[in-house]
């Protein structure tokens, strides 16, 4: 196929989403005081209210064209922000908590409120997206603490569920067809052929611009605040890196990706490579990899980036081609079986990690494949495509290569071999110890409950408010109370846009699930308010799409109060605030991860809370629950039985509507 034909194909593969919730810890000590900002881990949803399509490419439409012609991220009225947070607010009060809250909340609105408000339009008037830079360094870049659990997301390919089962003997040759295919996307997009992607409803164009940040990204750790240093470039825009960084047993090395001509090499080329590094790397002892360093804390990394640039200025050099590489391929000897390829994916082995790349891809010796990601640069969307775009060639290859066998003359790849001292040593030997540490409080369930997909279309029930719903009654059942609850809209059709929270955590939610415990209520009167509780979902999601929400506003707000040195306003300090997840303490962090088998996860946002991300088929689930061991009243697993039962519950009662 041609690659016009590649992206027709492409184009008519339905889109998730994949995101979660984070505590990230902020840099500066008087942006500490009382704030712990939420993280987005979005990909895109794929759902009539905020739906994309991949057109097939016009020969004249370049991927990054619009960028500039998108409207830019609107401000919401204060009074409407105002009024949707109450709303949100209701579920986590008792009726004296809502009352003073309501009074803060109407003491906001007539007073500091309207100040700051005006002082964000004037910022929004002078930047096109008035958000942007904040959420990148507030939320992201000024954390200070280990970005393993806290910046970074897992996930996976689900080859295995097609045409490569786990096998013996295969490693290579399959890392090989997958780098290959990689890298005709990252061609893809140098030479702007990616069609741009548009709302299903109504047509917008989508921002595109988190795409240049898939490849050739890495972040670079700073004693305040980290940078996002980006190489790639369209062909349009000049000449980027085209090598790929591979790490085996410690070991570093690099190769070109391109020939002679400027094309990418083919499979059985690539496989040549990586079996020079894997039969070199495995001639030599393993090594402590510099890598480890990037999983602990931002301030100890850094001295440590800067110590080692000191002993050696070459490692500099080294550094830099791994920061500027195309991406980077972890050769691993685990053999995960697929419950455990998540857990691999998010905690795995830290020899084999570079945390701060934006996109890392992990082979197991079973054949199978995972990946690793840096949050900062991009949500998950961008990642998805080119994993869709991956799988779709494999299938149509049958997983095999079916190209010229001829193996031409390159250099092979070159060892970074970096030069350590003691210091070096020791760090990285500390940096292992707190990453065992912190990723073995982590509890994963990986599991695949049954589900009717076609039965929630055909009573007009979208299926991941349906989900939404059972992710509420699952929580309600175990805590006997609602739940603040963390879902992600996209909103990619204004300027270099991102996300914004939805808060499903509804009063119709609340109600529903009180209705399914009450042995006396009807199944008539639990079914209308299920369809109450899903139309709510679809309301305030589509709001949200709009950047309509409330947190990204309230968010606003509350960097232009400390900006400008005006003391706290009492929304931010009050009780309800935190209860209703406000500064990053949702409950449950939940994410539709699309309607495939492409999976990604995190860990919870609260010490006492759940992740909940779920990919759903037609007639099954992937679902993923995370949770903390540290908290005695969580578990995974029991969430997980809860929830499946839950769903089996659900299912049964709207197979009983009549439309």
């Amino acid at each position: 196929m041609s690659v016009l034909q590649h992206l027709m194909a492409l184009s008519r593969i339905k889109i998730g989403t994949l995101m979660a919730g984070r505590i990230p810890l902020l840099g500066q000590e008087k942006l500490l005081t009382k704030i712990k900002i939420e993280r987005n881990w979005a990909l895109i949803r794929c759902m009539p209210a905020s739906s994309t399509k991949m057109m097939a490419m016009n020969p004249e439409e370049k991927t990054f064209q619009n960028e500039d012609t998108l409207p830019s991220l609107p401000v919401p009225p204060l009074q409407e922000t105002l009024r949707k947070y109450l709303d949100s607010v209701k579920p986590h009060v008792n009726v004296d908590e809502y009352r003073k809250t309501e009074s803060i909340v109407k003491a906001f609105g007539d007073g500091i409120g309207k100040e700051l408000q005006e002082k964000l339009l004037v910022k929004a008037k002078n930047e096109r997206n008035w958000i942007e830079k904040w959420w990148e360094d507030v939320v992201y870049l000024r954390s200070r603490g280990s970005p393993v659990l806290y910046a970074n997301f897992g996930g996976y390919l689900p080859t295995v569920e097609d045409v490569w089962p786990p096998a013996e003997g295969v490693q290579l040759e399959r890392l090989a067809l997958l780098v290959y295919f990689n890298m005709k996307f990252w061609e893809i997009l140098r030479k702007e052929q990616l069609p741009i992607e548009r709302e299903r409803v109504g047509n917008k164009a989508l921002s595109m611009i988190q795409y240049k940040s898939l490849f050739n990204t890495c972040k670079i750790p700073g004693n305040d605040i980290d940078t996002l240093d980006r190489h790639f470039k369209s062909e349009f825009e000049g000449d980027c890196p085209s090598h790929v960084v591979v790490l085996r047993n410690g070991h570093f090395y690099s190769f070109d990706i391109l020939d002679g001509e400027g094309g990418v090499i083919t499979a059985p080329e690539i496989q040549r490579q990586l079996e020079y590094i894997k039969e070199k790397s495995d001639s030599v002892p393993r090594v402590p990899s510099i890598g480890v360093m990037t999983s602990q804390d931002r301030l100890p990394w850094t001295q440590a980036r800067q110590h080692l640039m000191k002993i050696d200025p070459k490692n500099k050099e080294r550094l830099k081609c791994i920061e500027s590489s195309i991406f980077l391929v972890a050769i691993e000897d685990t053999e995960p079986e697929m419950s455990e390829l998540s857990r691999h994916a998010l905690c795995g082995d830290v020899n084999s990690r570079f945390f701060d790349k934006s996109y890392q891809l992990i082979s197991h010796k079973n054949g199978i494949f995972s990946l690793n990601a840096d949050h900062s640069p991009y949500d998950g969307l961008t990642l998805l495509g080119a994993a869709y775009y991956t799988i779709l060639q494999i299938k149509q290859m049958d997983g095999k290569w079916q190209g010229p066998m001829e193996i031409r003359q390159f250099p092979l790849a070159e060892e970074l071999k970096f030069t350590t001292d003691e210091m070096i040593i020791k760090n990285i030997q500390q940096s292992y110890e707190q990453h065992q540490k912190e990723t073995s409080n982590v509890d994963i369930v990986d599991m695949q409950p049954k589900f009717d997909k076609q039965l929630l279309k055909s009573k007009r029930l979208h299926p991941d408010a349906f989900i939404q719903s059972a992710i509420q009654l699952t929580y309600y059942k175990l805590h006997g109370k609602p739940g603040s609850t963390y879902e992600t809209a996209t909103t990619r059709q204004f300027y270099h846009g991102r996300t914004e929270t939805v808060r499903t955590c509804t009063v119709e939610n609340i109600e529903y699930c009180k209705a399914m415990l009450d042995k006396d209520t009807t199944s008539q009167v639990r079914l209308e308010l299920l369809y109450k509780a899903v139309d709510k979902h679809t309301q305030i999601m589509s709001e949200c799409k709009d950047n309509a929400g409330c947190d990204r506003h309230l968010f606003g707000l509350q960097m232009i109060a400390m900006e400008t040195g005006v003391p706290m306003p009492d929304i931010y300090t009050d009780p309800s605030y935190t209860k209703s997840g406000g500064n990053g303490n949702f409950i449950l962090s939940s994410s539709l991860n699309g309607y495939s088998a492409l999976h990604g996860l995190v860990p919870p946002m609260c010490a006492n809370g759940y992740g909940a991300y779920y990919s759903i088929l037609q007639k099954d689930l992937r679902l993923v629950v995370t949770s903390w061991k540290s908290d005695a009243d969580t578990s995974s697993m029991h969430f997980y039985k809860t929830c499946e039962q839950t769903i089996m519950e659900m299912l049964a009662l709207a197979s009983t509507a009549k439309l």
